[in-house]
C-alpha cells in the first residue's frame, strides 16, 4: 500500500549457530539446514556435539594447528611496545573523557561502561574495561553495528547506536556506540563505547525489573541506527530515544559523553597512522594480536589436559517460585587451546536471568583472565585460544523475546564462579573459594519533592570474596561482573537521589568461617525523603549461600529489607505480586521509610578451628565477626572476647546507648 510503513525491517535477532551457538552476522557465511543454521559445513556435520571442537572448521573457533603466529622478523619488539602502550593510553584517555563528562554516577563514580579499538576487519586491538561483563559483547556489538550497514555505508563522522541485546549489546540499559574511522578514503578502525545508562523506558524506573517475562517490559529497543551523520546528530533519532527514557536531560549528557571519547579515540589513532603511516601500523597491530595469543596459548600449555566440570544453582528467575536453574559447564583442556562447553545448562527462564551469548563469553573469559598472566594484553588474540559451545534458545544463549535484564549483572559472575569451580580441579593453587557473587543491584525513581521532575537511580554494592588458601577474602569488593568499579559515595548519592544515607557498615559475620575467612559484605540503609519513590532489585545468593571450601563455611545470604517509619523491618517480598527475595519490581517506599541492603561475604576456606587466635581477636576488634562468633567458631577466650568489644566496638556502645 502505498505511504504505508515497513514492519520490522530490521530483525531483532540473528540466526545462530547449533553447533557453537553464536551469532551469524549479515555478510559471514550461513549454511542452513533441516537441522538449522550452522556457522560452515563442518559444523554442520558435527551436529550438536557430534564432533570435538578440534576437528570442527568453525570461524569463530580457530584452532593454534590452522594458525601461523610465530613473530615477524621485521617487528621491533620495542616499537611494539611503544605501540601497545599507546593504544592503552588512547583507551584510557577514551575513559578519562567519558568520567569527565559524563551527568550520572553509574558512570562517573561506577566505571560501568567499556571502551575498545577495533580494526578493519572486526578484530580486537586494545580496550580498557571498566566493567569486564561487557569485554564479551564488544565484538559483538560492533559487529551488529558495522555488518548492519557494511563499510561502504558510513563514511567519516558517522556513529552508529543501538542496545539490541539479541544482536551484541549485554542488556537494554547498555547502549553500544561505535565510530568507524578512515585513513585515505578507507576503513582503518572503529571506535567502540559500551555503557549501561540509569534509564531506557520499560516497566519500571531504572530498567532492570527483577520479575520482567518479556525483553519489552525491560526497555525501548533501538536498532542499529546512525545517531551522528558526519558528526551531526540525527535530531530524529534522538527524539525517539530520549521520548523513551525517564530523565531525558542526563541521559543525553550520558550519550554525548559517549560520543566524546569515540572523538577523542578517532583523534589519537590518526596521530598514531600519522606517526607510523597506516601500512606499518597495520602490521604492528597484527602483531600484537599474535602476540597476545602466544602468551594465551603458553599459559594454558601450564594447565594439564583433561575436561573439568562444575555445576552451580541460580536462586530462582524472580517469576517462577522456588524455582532454581541450572549453569553447568564441561571445561576441556586441549595443549593450548580451551573449550567451555554450556551444553548441559538449563532452557530459558521464564524470568530475567537469561544470557545472550556475549554475556556467557563474558563470565567464562572472567574466569580465567583472572587464573593466567594478568599482564597479557587483552586484544583479539587472548580470545583466540577461547572456544564456546552453548546451546541456541538455552538459559545462557537466549533468543528474542526473552527478558534478560538480570542475566548480565547476576548471572556472569554465576558463569565465572562455575567455570573457576571446574578449573580449580586443575588448577587448586590459583583459585578461590566461592565469592558474594551478587551485585546485589537495586534501581527505581520517582517524583522528586521539591521540583515534581522524575528521578532514576540504579546502585551496586559491595560482596566478600572467597578465602584463599594463603590468606583471607577481599573485603566489601564489586564481584565479577565489575571489581574496578567504585563504592559510591554517600554524599553523591544524596546530591542525586532524595534519600539520607543513614548506614554505611561491615557486615559483621558475613564472610564464611574458616583457617582463612571469607571476605565481609556491607550492610547500606537508605531512608527516603520522597512519597513517590519505587524500587527494584536483581540479586542472587537469596536462598543458596556462597558455600566454603576445604571445610570452610558458607557466606551469609543476600537480603533486602524495608524498614518503616515506626521501625518494623518487612521483607521485601512480603509486598502483592512478590514470589523471590531478591528479584521483584516496583516495590514502593513510603516518606521516611528505609531500603536496607545486606550483602554476602565470600566463602570461607579451611577448617575455622585452624585459624591463628591473634587473628581471630583482630577480625573481632574491627568488626568483621561477632563477639558470640569469636567465641563459640573459633574458640576464643570469652573473657578476652568480651574485654575486646567494650574497648573498641563502636556498635557495642551505640547499642549500649540505645542508639542502635
Amino acid at each position: 500500500m502505498p505511504g504505508s510503513c515497513p514492519v520490522r525491517e530490521v530483525a531483532l535477532t540473528h540466526p545462530q549457530c547449533e553447533y557453537c551457538g553464536r551469532m551469524l552476522f549479515p555478510g559471514e557465511p550461513v549454511v542452513e539446514s533441516a537441522e538449522g543454521s550452522f556457522c560452515s559445513e563442518s559444523a554442520k556435520g558435527a551436529r550438536a556435539r557430534g564432533a570435538p571442537p578440534e576437528q570442527v572448521d568453525c570461524p569463530f573457533n580457530v584452532w593454534s594447528g590452522e594458525r601461523s603466529i610465530e613473530p615477524e622478523a621485521e617487528t621491533d619488539p620495542a616499537t611494539l611496545a611503544v605501540i601497545d602502550g599507546a593504544l592503552q593510553s588512547i583507551c584510557a584517555e577514551m575513559a578519562h573523557t567519558m568520567v569527565r563528562t559524563a551527568h550520572s554516577p553509574v558512570f562517573f563514580e561506577g566505571n560501568d561502561f567499556t571502551v575498545g579499538l577495533f580494526d578493519a576487519s572486526f578484530e580486537r586491538i586494545a580496550q580498557r574495561e571498566g566493567l569486564p561483563a561487557q569485554m564479551g559483547a564488544m565484538q559483538f556489538g560492533l559487529l551488529g553495528a558495522l555488518r548492519q550497514f557494511g563499510w561502504d555505508g558510513v563514511e567519516p563522522g558517522d556513529v552508529i547506536l543501538y542496545n539490541n541485546s539479541y544482536t551484541g549489546t549485554p542488556h537494554l540499559p547498555e547502549f553500544c556506540m561505535v565510530r568507524p574511522v578512515f585513513v585515505d578514503g578507507e576503513p582503518f578502525c572503529a571506535c567502540v563505547n559500551i555503557a549501561h545508562h540509569t534509564d531506557v523506558g520499560g516497566k519500571a524506573a531504572g530498567s532492570m525489573p527483577g520479575d520482567s517475562t518479556d525483553i519489552h517490559q525491560e526497555g525501548v529497543i533501538i536498532p542499529p541506527v546512525k545517531a551522528f551523520v558526519r558528526d551531526e546528530p540525527d535530531e530524529q533519532i534522538w527524539r525517539i530515544i530520549l521520548s523513551n527514557v525517564r530523565g531525558p536531560q542526563a541521559a543525553r549528557g550520558d550519550f554525548m559523553a559517549m560520543y566524546g571519547s569515540l572523538a577523542t579515540a578517532e583523534e589519537r589513532m590518526l596521530e598514531l597512522v600519522e606517526r607510523y603511516g597506516k601500512d606499518e601500523l597495520r602490521g604492528y597491530l597484527s602483531e600484537l594480536q599474535n602476540y597476545s595469543e602466544r602468551r594465551m596459548r603458553s599459559a594454558i600449555r601450564e594447565i594439564p589436559n583433561g575436561t573439568y566440570s562444575a555445576e552451580l544453582l541460580a536462586d530462582d528467575d524472580g517469576v517462577v517460585p522456588d524455582h532454581p536453574y541450572k549453569l553447568a559447564i564441561d571445561v576441556t583442556v586441549h595443549d593450548e587451546d580451551l573449550v567451555f562447553d554450556f551444553w548441559r545448562s538449563d532452557d530459558m527462564a521464564k524470568g530475567p536471568i537469561n544470557c545472550p551469548f556475549g554475556v556467557t563469553l563474558s563470565g567464562a573469559a572472567n574466569a580465567i583472565f583472572n587464573i593466567v598472566d594478568h599482564t597479557i594484553p587483552h586484544n583479539q588474540g587472548i580470545f583466540r585460544p577461547i572456544h564456546m559451545m552453548v546451546r541456541p534458545r538455552s538459559l545462557l544463549n537466549c533468543v528474542y523475546p526473552a527478558p534478560l535484564c538480570a542475566g548480565n549483572t547476576e548471572i556472569h559472575n554465576l558463569l565465572a564462579e562455575v567455570t573457576e569451580a571446574a578449573l580449580a580441579q586443575a588448577l587448586p593453587e590459583r583459585t578461590v573459594a566461592p565469592t558474594g557473587a551478587t551485585t546485589t543491584l537495586i534501581t527505581g525513581g520517582g517524583a522528586h519533592p521539591e521540583t515534581q521532575e522524575f528521578f532514576t537511580f540504579i546502585m551496586w554494592e559491595p560482596t566478600g570474596w572467597g578465602g584463599h588458601r594463603q590468606r583471607d577474602g577481599l573485603d566489601a569488593i564489586m564481584t565479577w561482573v565489575g571489581p574496578l568499579a567504585k563504592n559510591f559515595p554517600s554524599e553523591v548519592l544524596e546530591t542525586q537521589v532524595p534519600w539520607r544515607v543513614v548506614r554505611h557498615a561491615l557486615r559483621s559475620d558475613s564472610g564464611g568461617f574458616g583457617r582463612h575467612r571469607g571476605g565481609v559484605g556491607i550492610v547500606r540503609e537508605y531512608e527516603t525523603l520522597s512519597d513517590q519513590l519505587t524500587f527494584n532489585a536483581t540479586g542472587h545468593y537469596g536462598v543458596f549461600a556462597p558455600a566454603g571450601l576445604a571445610g570452610g563455611g558458607e557466606g551469609a545470604l543476600a537480603e533486602y529489607r524495608i524498614g518503616t517509619a515506626d521501625g518494623e523491618l518487612l521483607a521485601a517480598e512480603r509486598h502483592a505480586g512478590v514470589v523471590s527475595p531478591i528479584k521483584f519490581s516496583n516495590v514502593p517506599i513510603g516518606l521516611g521509610e528505609r531500603i536496607i541492603v545486606r550483602t554476602p561475604g565470600g566463602g570461607g576456606y579451611g577448617p575455622p578451628g585452624e585459624r591463628d587466635p591473634e587473628r581471630v581477636l583482630a577480625d573481632l576488634r574491627d568488626g568483621y565477626v561477632s563477639e558470640q562468633t569469636a567465641v563459640e567458631v573459633y574458640g576464643l577466650d570469652p573473657d578476652l572476647a568480651r574485654e575486646t568489644v567494650e574497648k573498641y566496638s563502636w556498635e557495642d556502645r551505640l547499642a549500649r546507648a540505645g542508639l542502635r
